[in-house]
């Protein structure tokens, strides 16, 4: 994982981004609607799993030691943002 700089990714990492997953899954919380969340919840959602994979890529010790802030600091920086130009038609 980019942002702690993990040497390797685990089992339990794989583990740790499933559950992460499905803590968040309608189905799972309420017993009924969609497997998966929105698609609107998909930054949230992915920062989430990220900040889990990486508690986890420390607790296996492939990443190095760090606050829960940092963590989140560092998942932000190297999280994406799409920035799109502004469309204009140009033919009729």
């Amino acid at each position: 994982m980019v942002a702690i700089k993990a040497t390797q990714i685990t089992d339990a990492m794989l583990m740790a981004a499933s559950t992460a997953l499905a803590e968040l899954s309608p189905l799972g919380i309420a017993g009924e609607g969609a497997l998966l969340p929105p698609l609107s919840e998909v930054r949230e959602l992915s920062q989430s799993i990220a900040f889990a994979v990486a508690k986890q890529a420390q607790s296996d010790g492939v990443a190095l030691k760090s606050s829960d802030e940092a963590i989140i600091e560092r998942i932000d920086k190297q999280f994406w943002y799409p920035r799109y130009r502004r469309y204009r038609r140009a033919a009729f």
